[in-house]
């Protein structure tokens, strides 16, 4: 059984940022995987992985990636809490 404080510290543990990537759009630089490797995995097959959800203490570095790719390819919405 949850109590409140369980049920609080995992609400922090997950960021309120979804995150999407216009497959036409991204040319696979790999910029995203360098500034949040947790969030952003390009794979030996050529394609793109990422987390549509990452943990909280990903947020700033998902934020980082999305505004470093060269192509706007990544979308972000929501926030931390």
């Amino acid at each position: 059984m949850n109590t409140s404080t369980e049920t609080s510290n995992a609400r922090q543990e997950t960021a309120l940022v979804s995150v999407s990537v216009d497959n036409r759009h991204c040319h696979l630089y790999g910029i995203c995987e360098q500034e949040a490797p947790e969030v952003f995995a390009l794979g030996v097959d050529g394609r793109l992985r990422y987390s549509t959800h990452p943990a909280a203490p990903e947020a700033e570095a998902t934020r980082q990636a999305a505004r470093l790719c060269p192509m706007q390819a990544i979308t972000l919405a929501g926030s931390v809490t």
